[in-house]
């Protein structure tokens, strides 16, 4: 996504995501992404690094679970991820509080929990040929607790759905889906970002 493109990623989310009619501002949001080193990247960086020069299994395996369409790969992606990845928290998986594993780890482990599992989602959509003008990561509240889940804007249907393989996991086609909205299991969004921006809301949605 080039830089004059960011006034339409915006766009985008204020149009789709009508979160009592919040704005969305662009920040340079770091996260803790291992709770034993303290490390932090940008959350952009950290997708970025993933997508410059992709690891050749994960390159082949998007190609295989491309469909007729984008809505149909999205599903397919999510399905795959369901069906291979078991849900484990950080500790059980890496002894530590918070850890972020990247696509390949969580690919080659077969293990992880929300931001493993919708994590790869992502980077396997964006290998897939999924335009980030089209899927998301997003961070927020549920009523669980803090969650990642992926936001995706299917241009065939004209609505935003949630692609999560986790908390309230759906593998019905997209044309079936509910809009997205925030309710009594998705509560808030603190951030939503792509490895080219990084936007949170001008007040709690």
């Amino acid at each position: 996504m080039v830089i004059g493109s960011k006034l339409f990623f915006k766009k985008i989310i204020t149009d789709t995501l009508k979160l009592r009619n919040v704005e969305w501002y662009e920040v340079a949001f770091r996260y803790m992404i291992d709770s034993v080193t303290r490390k932090r990247v940008q959350v952009t960086q950290f997708l970025k690094d993933q997508l410059n020069n992709p690891p050749v299994e994960l390159a082949a395996l998007a190609i295989q679970l491309r469909g007729s369409n984008d809505d149909e790969t999205i599903i397919n992606i999510l399905k795959w991820v369901k069906e291979n990845i078991t849900y484990k928290t950080d500790i059980q998986n890496f002894k530590k509080n918070e850890y972020w594993a990247t696509a390949l780890e969580t690919y080659q482990k077969k293990i992880d929990d929300c931001d493993g599992q919708n994590g790869l989602i992502y980077v396997l959509a964006r290998l897939a040929g999924i335009s980030p003008m089209k899927i998301y990561c997003s961070i927020g509240d549920t009523a669980s607790g803090g969650h990642f889940w992926c936001i995706y804007i299917s241009s065939d249907y004209d609505k935003v759905v949630s692609i999560d393989a986790t908390y309230y996991p759906s593998l019905v086609n997209i044309k079936s889906r509910k809009r997205f909205e925030l309710n009594d299991r998705y509560t808030s969004i603190w951030y939503i970002f792509n490895e080219s921006i990084c936007l949170k809301p001008t007040e709690e949605n």
